[in-house]
């Protein structure tokens, strides 16, 4: 297949990266299809419609990952020796993940699933340490009665 691709002659043996406005400049060294800042005219402001069609997808994945990975939704502050391999898995995973839940398929009842699950083990874990904290008073009452039986009176 002929690929006829945004910069595909400055980099014909490449694979074409999509990014964002803020990545601007990279396209020196890689083939990289970013929106134009400021679209001057209608043929901008359609080659940023189209590049931000494309680009939803990868928006998605992102999202879910973030969602299935609590170390991907913030800045990462750990060994930055990791990094490479902790990512690598969770894209891994988040790939396997989507061989059964694909994005953009019912990805709003996902949602709703992921966030319903957090809130039903918060429930399940409020029950749970509800039921631990009366067996521990429970307890502690009966070590008083035990120990109020052995003291002198």
């Amino acid at each position: 297949m002929i690929d006829r691709g945004l910069l595909s002659n400055e980099h014909p043996y490449s694979w074409a990266l999509m990014a964002d406005k803020a990545y601007g400049g990279a396209e020196k060294r890689i083939r990289m299809i970013t929106p134009i800042k400021t679209p001057k005219n209608v043929h901008d402001r359609t080659l940023n419609n189209r590049i931000g069609s494309v680009r939803v997808i990868c928006e998605n994945y992102y999202g879910r990952m973030k969602v299935l990975w609590g170390s991907t939704r913030e800045t990462y502050r750990w060994d930055h020796s990791l990094y490479d391999t902790m990512i690598s898995i969770c894209i891994s995973l988040t790939n396997y993940h989507l061989l059964y839940n694909p994005l953009r398929e019912d990805d709003g009842i996902f949602y709703r699933k992921v966030m319903d699950s957090y809130t039903d083990e918060e429930g399940l874990l409020r029950s749970k340490q509800s039921e631990w904290n009366s067996k521990y008073r429970a307890r502690q009452r009966e070590r008083m009665r035990s120990n109020s039986d052995v003291l002198p009176r």
